[in-house]
C-alpha cells in the first residue's frame, strides 16, 4: 500500500539535502502580535565604541519596529549583531495542544500507526 502511494504521488517527497522547497500554493503565514502600532522598546545602553557598529546595522534595516540590540563577541573576535525579539510574541496562542492522555484515548481503537516526515510530506509555508 505504501509503495503504491509513493508511486502515485512522487512529487511529495523531496531530497533530504538542503532546505525544503518553497511552495507555489500562494499561501503565506503572517504573525499577529495583537498590537495595532509597531512595537518599540527602550534601547539598552551600550559602550560608546559599539554605537558605530549598531548604527551601521540599523541603517540597513527596513522594519518600523524597534527592539533591543545585543552585541556578542564570536570566537574569532568579530562582533555579532543580535536582536532581542522577546516582546514580539505578545499574543499567546489560545489553541493548546492536546495532552498525551487525550491522544492515547483517541488512538485506543486504532489498528495502524504511522509517522509522518514534516520535511517530506507537508507543504512548507513561508512565514511573512
Amino acid at each position: 500500500m505504501l509503495q503504491r502511494l509513493l508511486r502515485n504521488f512522487p512529487n511529495l517527497l523531496e531530497p533530504r539535502d538542503g532546505c525544503p522547497p518553497i511552495t507555489t500554493m500562494g499561501v503565506e503565514h503572517g504573525m499577529h502580535t495583537g498590537a495595532e502600532e509597531h512595537i518599540k522598546v527602550q534601547p539598552r545602553r551600550h559602550p560608546h565604541h559599539e554605537h558605530k557598529i549598531i548604527d551601521t546595522k540599523i541603517d540597513k534595516m527596513t522594519g518600523a519596529s524597534g527592539f533591543s540590540v545585543v552585541l556578542g563577541r564570536e570566537k574569532g573576535g568579530t562582533v555579532r549583531f543580535c536582536v532581542a525579539y522577546r516582546l514580539r510574541n505578545v499574543l499567546r496562542n489560545e489553541m493548546r495542544l492536546p495532552g498525551i492522555d487525550d491522544t492515547f484515548a483517541h488512538l485506543h481503537v486504532a489498528q495502524r500507526f504511522t509517522s509522518l516526515d514534516l520535511h517530506s510530506g507537508y507543504w512548507q509555508v513561508p512565514v511573512a
